[in-house]
């Protein structure tokens, strides 16, 4: 990997869920790192609910980070992406597959 490829600002942020006075579960998000990565992001088409709905995909390579699992989110480019998949490329680097989340 060149270190020029390393672009992007990324921020892998973990959940928490909480209950508020009326018993709805809110989630709120901390940061838990922000570094560069080279990211590559790719429009997909999703069938919605009676519409179609244009969906990011991206693909993070960055240095390995301590307890990520599927279960946190990264933000790009102020937008919530959830992490679909981890895989390791070599000792030093790890790919992240992530969609967009839409509301």
């Amino acid at each position: 990997m060149k270190r020029i490829d390393f672009r992007t600002l990324v921020t892998f942020q973990e959940g928490t869920q909480t209950k508020d006075t009326f018993g709805h579960v809110t989630e709120t998000f901390t940061d838990i790192l922000t570094t560069y990565a080279q990211v590559d992001i790719e429009q997909s088409d999703e069938a919605g609910y009676e519409r179609e709905v244009m969906q990011e995909q991206a693909t993070i390579v960055c240095r390995p980070v301590n307890g990520l699992t599927t279960k946190h989110r990264v933000m790009i480019n102020e937008k919530p992406f959830n992490i679909i998949s981890i895989k390791e490329k070599t000792r030093t680097w790890i790919e992240i597959k992530a969609v967009e989340i839409v509301e």
